[in-house]
């Protein structure tokens, strides 16, 4: 269990700092008409059935590696995948995985960027709720349950 704890605090420091690179680069142009290669769009109040434009955003990371998957499978991007996250905060309920298969190339790179300089949040953190966590009563071995 120790070993899977690391291992998933080491992925996702992993993930979250390329995400963090590529989030913290230089303004992000808003996509331009004359702009080579695939544009896709995640929002937080998209839906991974949607096409993944500005107008019909993907809603999570993974809606977004899978549309970029399918789009390598189909062959002949010249210019490469930018997926542009928008403003909001993405949670992350379980660990989240780049694979060899999702690898850009020189001529068709990958990119994954906040949309025009938005805030763009992923945690994968959980939020307790300070009503329901108490405090533990302490019980020294041996001693009675009584007490």
């Amino acid at each position: 269990m120790r070993k899977r704890k690391f291992e998933l605090k080491r992925t996702a420091a992993a993930f979250l700092a390329v995400v963090t690179m590529a989030l913290t680069a230089a303004a992000v142009p808003s996509a331009a008409a004359d702009a080579k290669g695939v544009e896709l769009y995640v929002s937080p109040s998209g839906d991974d059935s949607a096409e993944g434009t500005v107008s019909a955003p993907l809603r999570t990371l993974e809606g977004a590696r899978n549309a970029v998957r399918k789009l390598r499978e189909g062959g002949g991007l010249d210019g490469g995948i930018t997926v542009y996250l928008r403003e909001g905060v993405y949670y992350q309920p379980q660990t989240f995985e780049f694979t060899s298969a999702d690898s850009g190339s020189e001529d068709c790179p990958i990119t994954y960027a906040s949309y025009n300089g938005e805030s763009v949040t992923i945690t994968g953190g959980v939020t307790l709720d300070p009503d329901k966590v108490h405090r533990a009563e302490r019980r020294d071995k041996g001693a009675s349950a009584e007490r």
